[in-house]
């Protein structure tokens, strides 16, 4: 039986129709289209539909609905402990729920398409979203590998172009340069030059993006819309300060486009500590809680002066799996997660975020679990996005701090006794009081050098 295909446009006439808003307000509209046949069989289909516009202004930022953001994003990996891929749609919610409570407003899927239900709860709960197809570190030169590359690109933006959250298709992440890319003749960026085509040929609607890591790779990185960097100042290269000049550099080479951090992070197992925080090996076992939060603070704050930079995501929402990596707490885990691995303990850094990005009042005394002290003056740090914070420690009074530009209340030498101490904090958001507590163990002169300390949580065993 020869098979028809039938095109029936249908106008659709919609008054004051209410926009699409990310967070704001994700306003949601739903499509049915029924077909019924002459002896009352029916089929039916319901898809979202969101109205907004998007764009890039190079100097101001990303564009919804006509006024300008810097997108607030993060990247995530699907895989967690026990589960490997094979999720519920109910740790796909948590997974959204933890990323919005934090008071993100995007999402980068790197490095493969989501799942269905991921995308509907961006829609609902106005995520914007960067969905990638899987083109990572190599491009090859055959004719196999071109018709995947297609099969997969048309897969992505047949089943998900519905979706209002989805404001850019992602079509390669930090393609190196191939040894035999000067040996044979290989030109690996002319598949990327078609793939962008043939991307915005089925989908004309959506901005191209790609994430590199080779800054000077102008042919490469020139082939999308809009080029993104993954850039880890702090944790490999420079300090975390050095983030300034990278961005300085990106802006300055892409001046017409803007630019976005595609990805940014640092390792932190929430089983170490350390005071003061030293830079750690990226290879090595120790990876203490205190560097991750650090190193954030001074890389948003870098990203956040620069309006060019219309979006960043931070690298990673979770800890994940990768099986060619030994350090850090668990070998085969890759711990730049801003929330561990089973996802029951989001880590120091991740409420950094929520204090700097979420409207939620938020009061949270970092180092936590650091339990065992040798040091009898600690400083004390608490995020939270109240106007002022007060500190005591064993039901004493220490003394009241006001957040900074990245709300960080600092109590730089704040004393302890010998033995357990409780240290709590109390601030006032919108008439309401909010207290956040813990407990350190004061052990003086158990070990280190004077003005520096470590713990390490003794269920951790060094596998190396």
């Amino acid at each position: 039986e020869e098979k028809k295909s039938l095109e029936v446009p249908v106008m659709l006439a919609i008054s004051n129709p209410v926009p699409w808003n990310a967070t704001k307000n994700p306003y949601l509209y739903q499509v049915k289209v029924s077909i019924r046949t002459e002896d009352g069989q029916t089929d039916e289909m319901v898809q979202p539909l969101g109205l907004r516009t998007v764009s890039v202004d190079p100097g101001r930022g990303f564009v919804l609905n006509g006024k300008t953001m810097q997108i607030k994003g993060v990247s995530r990996h699907q895989d967690r402990k026990g589960k490997g891929w094979a999720l519920s749609p109910e740790d796909e919610e948590q997974d959204i729920r933890l990323i919005a409570d934090m008071g993100a407003d995007g999402l980068r899927t790197g490095h493969y398409p989501a799942s269905t239900n991921i995308y509907n709860l961006c829609d609902r709960t106005g995520l914007i979203v960067w969905s990638e197809v899987s083109n990572v570190n190599l491009v090859r030169d055959t004719p196999e590998f071109r018709e995947n590359n297609r099969f997969q690109a048309r897969e992505m933006i047949y089943q998900h172009w519905n979706h209002p959250s989805i404001c850019m298709w992602g079509i390669f992440n930090e393609i190196g340069h191939q040894p035999e890319a000067s040996t044979k003749g290989v030109d690996m960026e002319a598949e990327l030059i078609e793939l962008n085509k043939f991307v915005k040929e089925t989908d004309p609607t959506r901005m191209t993006v790609g994430a590199t890591n080779q800054p000077g790779r102008k042919k490469l990185n020139n082939i999308p819309d809009h080029i993104a960097f993954n850039s880890y100042p702090g944790w490999y290269g420079g300090g975390p300060e050095t983030m300034k000049g990278n961005l300085n550099g990106f802006i300055r080479d892409h001046a017409s486009r803007g630019i976005a951090i595609s990805e940014y992070g640092h390792g932190a197992s929430i089983g170490m500590h350390e005071n003061p925080p030293k830079r750690p090996s990226p290879t090595g076992f120790w990876h203490p809680e205190e560097w991750q939060a650090h190193a954030h603070e001074i890389n948003y704050k870098c990203i956040k002066e620069r309006p060019e930079v219309w979006g960043s995501f931070v690298w990673n929402m979770f800890d994940f799996g990768s099986a060619a990596r030994f350090e850090g707490e668990n070998p085969g885990i890759n711990d730049k997660g801003l929330v561990t691995y089973d996802r029951k303990t989001p880590k120091d850094a991740y409420f950094f975020y929520k204090a700097n990005w979420s409207p939620k009042p938020t009061v949270y005394i970092t180092s936590r679990r650091f339990a065992e002290r040798t040091e009898k003056t600690v400083p004390v740090k608490v995020y939270s996005n109240a106007s002022s914070v007060k500190l005591s420690v064993n039901g004493k009074a220490v003394g009241s701090a006001r957040p900074d530009e990245l709300k960080r209340a600092v109590w730089p030498e704040v004393a302890l006794k010998p033995g357990v101490n409780t240290i709590t904090a109390t601030a006032t958001i919108g008439g309401k009081t909010y207290t956040d507590s813990c407990k350190w163990t004061l052990k003086p002169g158990k070990e280190g050098e004077k003005g520096s300390e470590r713990y390490q949580d003794p269920s951790i065993k060094k596998y190396k």
